[in-house]
């Protein structure tokens, strides 16, 4: 069985804040942008530890979501073996987590979130 690493650059897609904060966190709803998505659609979920600026890797402590074409759908969560999370640079509010856009590209301003899913499954489209 092959392995895969399914890795979604999240910075096209908004994210909408979906209750309200706790001391688990924020939960924030991923919303399908279909337009650019290869006829995938998206839904699920990121919660982050606080609000403010300049949030990283830390600040996500979980997520999970589903990605469906046709009669593929795979179901990717931060417990799965081998899940990680690279980000830098984000803007968490109560209602709202965004990839500030910088119009610059060096790589010490450079915002992203990056999350990665290992998986036995032999590919996704």
């Amino acid at each position: 069985m092959k392995r895969f690493v399914l890795s979604w650059a999240l910075a096209a897609f908004a994210l909408v804040g979906a209750c309200s904060p706790s001391f688990a966190g924020i939960v924030y709803t991923m919303t399908n942008a279909s337009g650019i998505q290869d006829g995938w659609a998206l839904s699920g979920t990121i919660t982050a530890s606080g609000t403010g600026t300049g949030l990283g890797s830390s600040d996500i402590t979980s997520w999970a979501w589903t990605v469906t074409k046709g009669l593929d759908s795979y179901t990717f969560t931060s417990n799965d073996a081998g899940a990680g999370v690279n980000a830098y640079g984000l803007l968490a509010t109560p209602t709202a987590l965004i990839v500030p856009y910088t119009g610059e590209f060096s790589s010490d301003s450079l915002n992203y979130l990056d999350i990665m899913t290992r998986s036995g499954l032999a590919g996704c489209g």
